[in-house]
């Protein structure tokens, strides 16, 4: 009888830890990066948008697609008026260092 508890309690607890993965998959999905969930090759897009005022998060995310060793390519998608003079700098000198 104990023994049945146990499997019991057991089959239970995968249950909702299958749920709660499902779960995360299905947010991340919706909400995040798809990129970041698929498998095998990848082609990545960086979006810009807005006038350029800092570099840091940009630079950040085309480092995580180069350390990502199934993204084959990194597209820029630029939808800005300008911006800064520096951090557009850095983020071309990233740019041309992940080419």
């Amino acid at each position: 009888m104990k023994r049945k508890r146990i499997l019991v309690g057991v089959v239970v607890m995968l249950a909702i830890l299958g749920f709660f993965v499902f779960l995360f998959l299905i947010m991340g999905r919706l909400f995040g990066r798809p990129s970041q969930f698929a498998f095998g090759e990848k082609v990545a897009v960086v979006e810009i948008r807005g006038v350029i005022t800092q570099s840091s998060e940009i630079i950040e995310e085309i480092h995580q697609y180069l350390d990502d060793g199934g993204v084959r390519a990194i597209i820029l998608r630029i939808d800005s008026p300008g911006g800064g003079v520096g951090p557009s700098q850095e983020i071309y000198r990233e740019v041309m260092k992940a080419k």
